[in-house]
């Protein structure tokens, strides 16, 4: 009598091991999935992508679309995609469960962005502050110290009064990279943050008990892992390696590879 082979579907296969080899966004400890939480009543969006135009654009599209690489079921809202009018702008604000403003020269010159940071402040929405870093793109060296000047002196004095707010903890601030090791740094920042607003949650294992929250994050695929962070010259030469220790998020290959 031959016995017969319990065998599961392929395509059941094959999903389970699409699953496992996707680089999103993980519990550094297990290498479980980090999810975003269902989202409650009268929301519609995790995260508010708030920026200006002219020196922003590019760089929220990247964003996002990282955002939604590192954790697919993030709801994301970006005006180009989302926005059909202008007059629900503290609408739309009030149906987001965190706002990322996005700092880059003529934010706080945007009647736009100052309305939603208004609204996002008067509602006591979370906020995660994102800068530029590139000065053909309104960062550099002395961005934090120009746009705190632009946020002084925009003419709102509502605004005006948000400076401190926004600025006086410069460590808040996440810089943005463009090059793709150091945006993937930022993307971990972001989302670590966004994690600590509540707007992702631990996975299952990590319910109950002492595991209640992932202590890290990383974007990688499933154990086994390298004992640290991957460190590249790139990112020596940015700092990026003190950046990455600091908060506890790790960028990570198998062993071996």
């Amino acid at each position: 009598v031959v016995s017969a082979l319990v065998v599961a579907p392929p395509a059941l296969v094959v999903s389970a091991f699409r699953e496992r080899a996707k680089t999103v966004l993980r519990d550094a400890q297990s290498g479980r999935r980090v999810r975003a939480v269902p989202l409650g009543d009268g929301l519609a969006y995790h995260a508010f992508l708030s920026h200006v135009w002219a020196t922003g654009q590019d760089q929220v599209a990247s964003l996002k679309t990282q955002l939604h690489v590192a954790e697919p079921g993030l709801r994301v809202f970006r005006d180009l995609d989302d926005l059909k009018d202008t007059g629900a702008l503290e609408s739309l604000v009030a149906q987001t469960q965190v706002m990322v403003f996005f700092l880059s020269r003529g934010f706080f010159e945007s009647a736009n962005c100052r309305r939603e940071l208004l609204a996002s402040f008067r509602q006591g929405k979370p906020f995660v502050a994102v800068v530029e870093t590139a000065e053909a793109h309104g960062g550099g060296s002395a961005a934090v110290a120009l746009l705190r000047a632009e946020c002084e002196g925009c003419g709102d004095k509502d605004v005006a009064e948000l400076t401190g707010a926004l600025f006086d903890d410069e460590s808040a601030l996440v810089p943005w990279y463009r090059e793709p090791a150091y945006a993937q740094a930022s993307v971990l920042q972001i989302c670590d943050r966004l994690w600590a607003c509540g707007a992702l949650e631990p996975p299952p294992a990590a319910t109950a008990g002492d595991g209640a929250s992932p202590a890290a994050l990383k974007l990688g695929l499933p154990a086994p892992w390298a004992s640290g962070p991957v460190v590249t010259a790139s990112l020596v030469e940015a700092g990026l390696t003190t950046m990455l220790r600091d908060h506890a998020l790790l960028v990570v290959r198998p062993v071996g590879g």
